[in-house]
Parts: C-alpha cells; structure tokens; sequence
C-alpha cells in the first residue's frame, strides 16, 4: 500500500450478516500509526476500491445518518462500528 505503519492495536469487532447478499461478515477493525504522515496508501487494486479517504468520527458520523450531502454511503461493517460507536476508536480517532 506504501505506508508503514507501527502502534497496530485491536480497536473493534463488529458482526455483520447481509442477508441481501448472502454473506455474513465478522470484521475486525485494526488501528496503527503512520512511520511516516506524509506517505500516501496506494491503490493498488483499483478493480475492487474506488480509492483511499479520510474521515473524522463526525464525519462518519454524519455519513451514516444521511446527513452528508455528497451522497456517500458506508460499507455495512463500517456503518455498523459507527452505529455501535466503540469507546476505543472514538478515542483513537478523536485524538488525531
């Protein structure tokens, strides 16, 4: 991805069945640190992500209400751990 990371720590577990879909996700969200915070991740499967963003925790927030005006919408894992709104990544995510 270009980026090396270090400070990895578990942030969340979130259970996702998409019955739409016929999948069920058990996602485990990660949280590290940039070595370096001016490297830029790399899309390096442009076929499968439309490409790399960032957000604050009321940014996400806003997303998952329909509050956003840009349309966006997030994945259901994410939308979910936004919805269960963990102690630990709020934190995580408050403090940059």
């Amino acid at each position: 991805m270009g980026i090396d990371i270090h400070n990895v720590a578990f942030g969340h577990v979130t259970n996702d069945p998409m019955e739409a879909e016929g999948k069920h996700y058990v996602t485990i969200f990660m949280v590290a640190e940039f070595v370096d915070n001016d490297a830029t991740p790399i899309n390096c499967e442009p076929h499968k992500c439309e490409g790399w963003d960032s957000y604050t925790w009321e940014e996400l927030q806003q997303i998952c209400n329909g509050k956003e005006e840009s349309g966006l919408s997030l994945f259901g894992p994410l939308r979910r751990l936004v919805e269960e709104r963990p102690e630990k990544i709020v934190e995580y995510l408050n403090k940059r």
